[in-house]
């Protein structure tokens, strides 16, 4: 487990000449900087969930309290993909890529839910999945080669069953999505390379289209593989070369850092920004992407097999959201 925090320079001149302090200044310096590591630690403690390939596993960074198996989505085994906890603590996962199935654990049983034509890429990043209780989202590739698997989009499923499930966002084949804390529908594509370069934002009480982030004319670069988005419409935006990025609702760049891994996922829960990697690994970073926590999964559940990490995001009660202010000046173009 690796913490990486910043102090201020005149901390940082303060220890480098400890060798010139009396022994009351040692002693408040130690004191200083014991305080500073307990403020550091605390800011991270949070409660969170991983998924990879056929497990799903729940706990803090100190160690998993349980670990789950996914049932195998088809005859032919394809991995899990990503997961959200509902509020009453259903987990639903992503579970497959050519032939993949929405899974729900409940009461300690599984069951599924499909939809005709519903696929994704067989690459390790592609498939996003957000719910808020009643609707599930799920992203939907044109894969090919099979029935109806040209369709892509995004699938809305009712676990109430009051309304037909469907597809829309017929046009974009997308890699990964979010509801975001601000109650919209955050839908990142294309798959291919290179990836990840546009963003859809989508009313998700009635799927109507409200506008698309350019990513590529934002940064310069693609390679995009996931996103969380945060109640005042902040993007957070994680890439295979390790990078972080935060853009506010106006596409400036607020914020970013680099964990130095192939980022699988990101999500924001408990107020933390937390992204897994391609080899077991999970950094939690506060909302601001100054400071970071590098965990390896195998040091919290040995038994995990933590190839290719998705996080398991909460799902978000959206009722209460105003949807014509947020984007207000959206709207008046």
């Amino acid at each position: 487990m690796r913490l990486i925090f910043t102090i201020n320079s005149a901390d940082t001149q303060f220890y480098t000449d400890s060798y010139i302090l009396t022994d009351r200044e040692r002693s408040m310096k130690t004191t200083k900087l014991l305080l500073l590591t307990l403020i550091s630690s605390s800011v991270f403690a949070t409660d969170f969930g991983i998924s990879s390939e056929g497990q799903l596993a729940q706990g803090n960074e100190v160690t998993f309290t349980s670990n789950i198996t996914i049932p195998v989505s088809t005859t032919v085994t394809e991995s899990a993909r990503d997961a959200v906890k509902l509020a009453d603590g259903t987990l639903l996962v992503y579970n497959g890529t050519f032939s993949p199935v929405l899974s729900v654990y409940a009461n300690n049983v599984w069951s599924d839910l499909n939809y005709p034509g519903w696929s994704t890429a067989n690459n390790g990043t592609y498939g996003g999945i957000a719910s808020n209780d009643r609707f599930v989202w799920v992203t939907d590739m044109d894969t090919g080669g099979g029935i109806d698997n040209d369709l892509k989009g995004v699938i809305q499923f009712d676990l109430e069953g009051l309304s037909p499930d469907f597809r829309f966002a017929e046009e974009i084949d997308p890699i990964d999505l979010t509801l975001g804390q601000d109650g919209y529908l955050y839908v990142l594509y294309p798959g291919g390379s290179p990836s990840g370069r546009f963003i859809d934002v989508y009313n998700p009480n009635n799927a109507t289209f409200i506008k698309t982030i350019n990513l590529a004319d934002i940064f310069g670069h693609t390679a995009h593989r996931s996103i969380a988005v945060d109640a005042e419409s902040n993007v957070y935006i994680a890439d295979w070369d390790g990078d972080i990025q935060m853009i506010d609702v106006d596409n400036n760049v607020i914020s970013t850092t680099n964990v130095s891994a192939s980022l699988y996922d990101v999500d924001i829960v408990d107020n933390k920004i937390i992204s897994g990697d391609r080899f077991g690994k999970v950094f939690i970073a506060d909302l601001d992407l100054l400071n970071y926590q590098e965990i390896e999964i195998e040091d919290l559940d040995s038994s995990f097999n933590a190839q290719g990490v998705f996080i398991l995001g909460n799902s978000f009660d959206n009722s209460q959201i105003i949807y014509d202010l947020i984007f207000k000046h959206d709207f008046e173009q």
